[in-house]
């Protein structure tokens, strides 16, 4: 586990430098030319960088091992973390609203050049390379966080597109191209907003203990073994790197303790198998009975289960 986090550090440090040298470049161009539209895209560019740096922290905090105050570890650090970063787009969506409606206000004609144009392709160039590594990377590390910040500079891509359309307006001293510039700015703020309630609506229910797994996909794999006459009660929670399962399996009452026990770890390898990230499981060893298996086979109708045993 340990090496996990540090991989995903080391990943977030490098993307940090990418970043700021990104949110430089276009904040000077915004500053210089007198850009709303750009100085909203340099704004959300240092928002990248600046979950980066939420991202340390987190990965910092979640790395740390299991203790008497946190006996299953402190994973969902990583997880609550991705939520510090909606907070703080929300921020930066405010910041960019108050800008663009002061330039509607007072309309001005930013002062760009085609020099300014081929900067910003650069910077949108490193962003495309940003998202597709990070993400890769994000998917084979199983780290939300990174997936996360994938998801916000993918935005930022399309963002970059859309104001770079708006300086060649501004170039081309095409109608209303006053006002054009901090509407653009505007949309920066809507992509902004769909990026962080994607962030939180998928980091809140791992934080909340939504079912991560569909309990068929459990039922199918545990049933796969002839020892096991039934199963139900079958829960799931945790998060991209941690998957917690506990569930309760029917088993013959005649079977000894020293059967019972090691079916227990055979079940935990055969879900541990399956499933990319580490498994933590509960199992809880019934006796099965005729009534007993018959309110269980009730209960798992009513869930979409089916089970025959010959």
């Amino acid at each position: 586990m340990h090496q996990h986090f540090e991989s995903i550090r080391k990943i977030l440090i490098g993307i940090l430098v990418l970043n700021w040298i990104v949110a430089a470049v276009k904040l000077i161009i915004g500053s210089l030319s007198g850009s709303a539209s750009v100085m909203a895209d340099g704004f959300n560019a240092l928002s990248d960088g600046s979950t980066n740096v939420i991202g340390l922290i987190g990965v910092a905090l979640a790395s740390k091992p299991s203790d008497e105050e946190h006996p299953y570890g402190h994973h969902k650090f990583e997880t609550l973390t991705t939520l510090g970063v909606v907070v703080l787009l929300g921020i930066v969506s405010f910041q960019i609203t108050t800008s663009a409606i002061a330039k509607f206000i007072t309309p001005s004609l930013p002062n760009v050049s085609p020099l300014d144009l081929v900067f910003l392709v650069g910077t949108l160039l490193i962003n495309l390379w940003v998202v597709w590594y990070e993400r890769r990377k994000g998917h084979q590390l199983r780290s939300s966080l990174l997936i996360a910040d994938a998801l916000h500079t993918q935005s930022a891509v399309y963002v970059s597109i859309g104001v770079m359309l708006t300086l060649g307006w501004v170039i081309l001293k095409l109608p209303y191209a006053p006002y054009i510039d901090p509407l653009m700015s505007l949309v920066v703020v809507v992509f902004i907003l769909k990026e962080a309630w994607a962030i939180f609506k998928e980091n809140s229910g791992m934080l909340l203990d939504e079912a991560q797994v569909d309990p068929k996909i459990i039922q199918s794999i545990v049933m796969a073994d002839p020892r096991v006459k039934g199963v139900h009660q079958i829960r799931s929670r945790g998060t991209l790197t941690v998957l917690d399962i506990d569930l309760h399996v029917l088993v013959d009452p005649t079977m000894r303790i020293d059967e019972a026990h090691p079916l227990t770890h055979d079940l935990e390898s055969a879900l541990n198998d399956h499933f990319d990230q580490e498994v933590r499981t509960i199992i809880h060893l019934e006796p099965y009975s005729d009534e007993r298996f018959a309110r269980h086979e009730a209960e798992m109708r009513q869930h979409g289960f089916t089970r025959h045993i010959d």
